[in-house]
């Protein structure tokens, strides 16, 4: 420790000693060129005024040995300076190397002590233990020496107390090997017991894995069947469209129905008055009865033909032109209308039947060929 303490003092030293000496050089330089500047200054001055305005006369005085040994003097005071400059930061240079050295050198210092601090606590710590065990050792021989004077008080005892104590400690044997048989029982049913749970933890792990396996594909099936019921929904969707556009036809085409009902209704109207006009015209013999409409004449064309043959394709038809039994019994929008006279034809429009339906449906008006 003492060789850690002398290394750090003796670049204290050395440190002073540089600093001193750069301090004194700096302060020799300051005093030559405090020295020497005035009087370089003046000789100068005293030159140039004796020298004339001509350039070659300054040029001249410059070049005088006066000014040129002060000149030799001053450009040697300079290279001195610059060499006492040189050696000022040289010193500087050692001065903190050694600064360094001895900062590590402290550091080592520090370091060894701390180190020496740390190896005597130890040190004690581990006196400490040596007298704590040497107290556990003697602790230690006295139990010894009591458990032995105990054994053998017990030995005498036992020779002493005869077959008696001998009985009773046989049968608390006897006794404890009973208790470690059960023990061991139990031992053993308890490793069953936790192999039958690992068992049934494993059968639920891999009926869980199963469940879950099941889940995922009732999840899909989920998926599938919700993807359905989206498709069945648009194609729910698209036909209510269709009905709604098939309604707004079946409207119009039962309106159109109505509208021809109308003109069949007014077709029958006159048909009935032309048939009133003819029965009256044939009572008093002097009307003729129309072509192809009652019989007689030639036969109409078209609808008239047919009226007259008693076709059901024609507009009039009743019992005056076919059989009562072929009568129609089908209901038809103007069944209610059939006139209940013998020998007058009633009005009904042709119908046609249905492909899907198989009821009759009656036909679009058509106009009418005299």
């Amino acid at each position: 420790m003492n060789l850690c303490h002398c290394k750090p003092q003796d670049a204290q030293l050395h440190l002073d000693d540089a600093v001193r000496a750069a301090e004194d050089m700096k302060e020799q330089a300051a005093m030559v060129e405090r020295r020497n500047g005035p009087e370089m200054a003046w000789l100068k001055f005293e030159e140039l005024r004796g020298c004339s305005g001509d350039p070659a006369d300054v040029l001249d005085c410059c070049t005088s040995p006066p000014l040129a040994r002060v000149r030799r003097k001053n450009t040697s005071l300079l290279n001195t300076k610059k060499k006492l400059e040189t050696d000022l930061v040289q010193v500087q240079g050692e001065v903190d190397d050694i600064v360094q050295e001895a900062r590590n050198a402290e550091e080592k210092a520090k370091k060894a002590i701390t180190d020496a601090a740390m190896m005597s606590e130890e040190l004690k710590k581990e006196q400490d233990t040596s007298s704590h065990l040497e107290r556990m050792k003697k602790n230690l021989e006295v139990t010894v020496k009591d458990l032995q004077h105990r054994l053998d008080e017990a030995e005498n005892l036992a020779m002493k107390g005869g077959k008696k104590q001998l009985q009773k400690l046989e049968s608390r044997v006897r006794e404890l090997e009973t208790e470690v048989d059960a023990e061991q029982r139990r031992g053993v049913d308890a490793v069953k017991g936790v192999r039958k749970y690992e068992r049934r933890v494993k059968e639920l792990t891999y009926q869980t894995e199963e469940d879950k396996k099941n889940v995922s594909r009732l999840q899909d099936l989920v998926d599938k069947l919700q993807l359905k019921v989206k498709a069945y929904k648009r194609q729910a969707e698209e036909a209510e469209e269709a009905a709604n556009q098939h309604m707004s036809k079946f409207r119009k085409v039962q309106h159109e129905l109505e509208e021809a009902e109308e003109r069949a209704d007014i077709a029958e109207t006159q048909v009935n008055k032309l048939r009133a006009k003819t029965r009256d015209t044939g009572k008093t013999g002097k009307g003729k009865t129309r072509p192809g409409l009652l019989g007689g004449g030639k036969p109409a064309k078209g609808w008239a033909r047919k009226l007259a043959r008693g076709e059901p394709g024609g507009r009039c038809v009743g019992p005056g032109f076919r059989n009562p039994a072929q009568r129609s019994t089908t209901p038809g929008p103007l069944r209610g209308r059939e006139m209940s006279e013998p020998g007058y034809p009633c009005v009904r429009r042709p119908q046609r039947h249905c492909e899907n339906t198989g009821r009759p449906t009656p036909l679009p008006r058509k106009k009418s060929r005299e």
